[in-house]
């Protein structure tokens, strides 16, 4: 099978495709003009939150990572690696029941040489059924230069379709005394040169962690409004725990911090949730 230009270079910057987007479905295309990154995300149950019909922000939180991500190496001409350093999201609204979502990436600005430089990107989220614009991303990725010895491969077919029921039993969440738990499994890599997590499923994990903490009991929904991420270092092939903190409940607004983590105490990723109640 005759790969796609995004697989081909993926290949020779990665070494094949994203594990993890091939897990939750993930298809890539570029514009007419081939400098915008195109994602979508076809719904299924198992992308969805318990007792909703919609994609949830968790799997939206990875496809946006992943639409700038890549769209950072298509800016670069897939002659550098990138990793996300920090990413912003703000969510508008909810997709519709049953819909999927198509992403749309594009730089900003390139500045800088490999190892010393950066490439902004800015994305957005759309209901396919409406058009209508659910969130928004803007994030900073550093360029790397690529690994010595050639990665390039054919790209293998995506993973087979899960049978979990919801977003949440897909990725093993498990919650402990001191966090929620993400068991790791190779479905979660995102640079399979390295390995890394994908840092989409970092996001998300820590996305979930911030919302269950809020969970006081009182009745009033909180909506996740901004979730904004900070990259400090490559998660392994090991384990991660999102710890959180509530910062403030007030009367319409809430703040929660999380820190995620592997063993012994080595922090990947730091976050901070904001959240209206309704």
């Amino acid at each position: 099978m005759q790969m796609t230009p995004i697989e081909q270079g993926l290949a020779r910057v990665l070494g094949g495709r994203i594990a993890h987007d091939d897990e939750i479905g993930v298809r890539y295309s570029l514009s007419a003009d081939g400098r915008r990154t195109m994602l979508d995300l076809p719904f299924a149950p198992f992308l969805t939150e318990a007792g909703a019909d919609h994609i949830g922000i968790g799997p939206l939180a990875t496809v946006l990572d992943s639409a700038c991500g890549i769209g950072a190496m298509v800016a670069l001409g897939f002659r550098e690696s990138t990793a996300t350093v920090d990413l912003r999201i703000d969510y508008l609204r909810d997709l519709s029941p049953g819909v999927s979502c198509q992403v749309e990436a594009g730089a900003v600005d390139v500045g800088g040489q490999p190892e010393a430089g950066m490439v902004m990107m800015r994305a957005e989220a759309r209901d396919k059924g409406t058009n209508a614009i659910i969130a928004h991303a803007t994030g900073q990725f550093i360029r790397r230069r690529l690994p010595e010895g050639d990665l390039s491969a054919e790209a293998p077919p995506p993973a087979a379709t899960t049978n979990a029921p919801d977003y949440r039993s897909l990725m093993g969440f498990v919650s402990e005394p001191a966090g929620l738990r993400m068991p790791f499994r190779p479905g979660l890599v995102g640079n399979g040169s390295l390995p890394s997590l994908h840092g989409g499923a970092i996001a998300a994990h820590m996305q979930q962690a911030a919302c269950e903490a809020l969970d006081t009991g009182s009745g009033r929904r909180a909506r996740l409004t901004t979730a904004h991420f900070s990259f400090l270092r490559f998660a392994g092939g090991a384990d991660t725990v999102a710890s959180s903190v509530v910062e403030r409940v007030g009367a319409s607004v809430a703040s929660v911090r999380v820190t995620s983590s592997q063993p012994p105490d080595r922090v990947v990723a730091r976050g901070v949730f904001t959240f209206f109640r309704t």
